[in-house]
């Protein structure tokens, strides 16, 4: 034991001595949340980042211990910084140690804090300690919700700051108010929703200026006076579906005819009334959704009639195998065939398909297929006809939207191949920032509200494993983006104003992203199509959808915007030792000097406290 013990301070010291060399280290504070007796209280973060040269690794060393979302936190900041900036991470190597006075809710909320030390690292930059500040960092640098804000703000007054930041949205958030009430002798304990106002809050009772900040470089300008130049967008976009014109006409045409065909069958059967009423009510509702398909078709919304086409379709469909399937156990064999059959043919054509919007429409014939083979799962273990019908019509009218995505991924493949390395090594990186946005929101919220996220989660994980990446990408995208919602519809209450804002930002923000892909040179087709999707469920007030597909549209335009470039992902090492940073000697053999100067002294001082180990056994 002893013998570890030596081998690890003489390593201790060498880095230590070996701080010389640092680039640059930045000293910032968080504020964050710590769970107690009573509830959530505020609390400090000391978080100090070092930049040497080396061969981009990341270490993370904290006290308390935190969940290793604190650590993917400090990954996914030096991948905004390194971009941010311009420099190559891979040549350097960043420490990070994480001190605190209590301990803390593990989360993702002081990622916007982390990345601008490291911005601040590389570049030489000096930060103003007046300013504090809360927010994940996104990927693609924008500063995404938290929770605890007012706790955060108490904690940060304590210093004696002047400016807090706070995530674009959230200086007005809703809260739990608990009170006791007594009436004629009964005790009552009551949780009422509040709302804060944090802006007033923080000046009434601080004299502490509350600022929104969209992204890093916002942030970066309030705690160093710089920033860097973003590209403007200007104007208007124009989404077009039309590439899919043809087969939202031929889907329509279709779906009447089937849907008159299942009518006319169930009409002549002969069965109970109870029961005939019911499966009527299934053509009624396959009836409405292709009156709403003729609509869009009418208005060019070519995306959104197939979305909903598809709904007829299961919907007559469930009707069609209620009646038809005699026997559901040789209907599900078959329909596992068909399944099969399509899931060979996208391994076969997948290695065909080339350039960004046809790996696009690749990613959702793969989605599809997932979904496809979970609803055969689910059939297989049907306990009643209706719930095995539904399962079944889901799974068969699922595989054929897989066939409609793949032959677009066909007709659509030009240019380049992307790497399946850096394919994979993407859908990896993806999979850990859903992770830890999620682990984050569920700390705050609990499992229920923040269900549908995990599913696609597991959903991620499990395409990654199948080797479907482009799949796994996406549900990676999806599973962060319905637990970012979550927060964020959360903590606005139920204020149509605030609300409103954030769905029109979202708006914009995915309008922006199309426009920034069509000027580097490609059309993003895909990401037309759920912003198309979102006006349709905006204009339905159908305020959870459209805010997600909003923010789907622009994730997915951006999705292989930052796609990497073929290096091993950026390795984490946990509770590591840190070096201590000191000035930086200006000539590079001054630097080479003192590197194996401190080497040698570092090894020399660890063999003495080796040797007084040994003594003292």
């Amino acid at each position: 034991m002893n013998k570890r013990v030596s081998v690890f301070l003489v390593f201790l010291v060498f880095f230590s001595m070996l701080g010389g060399s640092a680039d640059s280290s930045v000293t910032i504070r968080a504020p964050a949340v710590s769970k107690t007796s009573t509830g959530y209280v505020g609390a400090v973060l000391f978080i100090t980042v070092s930049v040497l040269p080396g061969e981009g690794h990341i270490y993370v060393d904290t006290w308390p211990l935190t969940e290793l979302d604190t650590q993917a936190s400090a990954r996914l900041a030096v991948e905004v910084a390194g971009r941010m900036t311009g420099k190559d991470v891979t040549k350097y190597n960043f420490y990070y140690v994480i001190r605190s006075d209590s301990p803390v809710i593990g989360g993702p909320s002081a990622g916007g804090a982390m990345t601008v030390a490291t911005i601040a690292a590389l570049e030489g930059w000096e930060l103003d300690n007046d300013v504090m500040m809360t927010g994940m960092i996104n990927p693609d640098g924008t500063i995404g919700p938290v929770g605890g804000i007012v706790e955060k703000l108490d904690a940060s007054a304590e210093l004696g700051i002047k400016k807090f930041l706070v995530p674009w949205g959230q200086t007005i958030i809703t809260t739990q108010e608990t009170t006791r009430e007594e009436t004629g002798g009964m005790i009552q304990i009551i949780t009422k929703p509040k709302k804060i106002n944090v802006v007033e809050y923080a000046k009434e009772k601080y004299n502490i200026e509350v600022i929104e900040v969209e992204d890093i470089n916002d942030a970066i300008f309030y705690f160093t006076g710089k920033n860097f130049a973003e590209k403007e967008i200007k104007g208007e976009i124009e989404i077009n579906t039309d590439f899919l014109s043809k087969k939202a006409n031929e889907a329509l045409e279709r779906n009447v005819k089937y849907h008159d065909a299942i009518k006319e069958d169930l009409d002549s059967l002969d069965m109970s009334k109870y029961e005939k009423g019911y499966l009527e009510k299934y053509l009624d509702t396959a009836e409405d959704f292709i009156d709403n398909a003729k609509e869009d078709v009418d208005n060019g919304e070519y995306y959104t009639a197939l979305s909903v086409l598809f709904n007829s379709e299961i919907y007559t469909g469930v009707v069609d195998e209620y009646i038809h399937t005699d026997d559901f156990d040789t209907r599900i064999n078959e329909l596992e065939g068909k399944i099969e059959n399509i899931d060979s043919e996208l391994k076969e054509k997948r290695e065909d398909i080339r350039g960004i919007i046809g790996l696009e429409f690749l990613s959702a014939a793969e989605k599809r297929l997932k979904e496809a083979y979970d609803y055969l799962d689910e059939a297989e273990n049907y306990n009643d006809t209706v719930n095995a019908a539904h399962s079944i019509a889901y799974a068969d009218k699922r595989a054929d939207t897989v066939k409609l995505w793949l032959d677009l991924a066909v007709e659509y493949s030009e240019g380049d191949k992307i790497s399946l390395d850096n394919l994979k090594a993407d859908a990896w990186k993806r999979i850990e920032e859903a992770k830890l946005v999620y682990v984050y929101v569920e700390s705050l919220v609990g499992n229920d509200p923040v269900s549908d996220a995990l599913q696609s989660l597991n959903a991620a994980q499990s395409e990654y494993e199948a080797e479907r990446y482009t799949s796994a990408l996406f549900y990676a995208i999806e599973s962060n983006i319905r637990s970012s919602i979550t927060i964020e519809l959360s903590m606005s209450g139920d204020d149509p104003s605030i609300i409103g804002e954030k769905i029109q930002r979202a708006k914009d923000d995915a309008k922006a992203a199309i426009q920034l892909s069509r000027e580097e040179g490609y059309e993003p087709m895909l990401a037309e199509c759920y912003y198309e999707y979102g006006t349709n469920f905006e204009e339905k007030e159908d305020v959870a959808n459209a805010f997600r597909m909003y923010k789907y549209s622009k994730e997915v335009a951006l999705a292989y915007k930052h796609l990497s470039t073929g290096e091993t992902p950026i390795p984490i090492v946990s509770q590591t030792p840190i070096p201590t940073g000191i000035e930086t000697p200006k000539e590079e053999g001054s630097k080479l000097i003192l590197i194996v100067g401190s080497g040698l002294i570092g090894l020399f001082i660890g063999i003495i406290i080796s040797s007084a180990f040994k003594q003292g056994k």
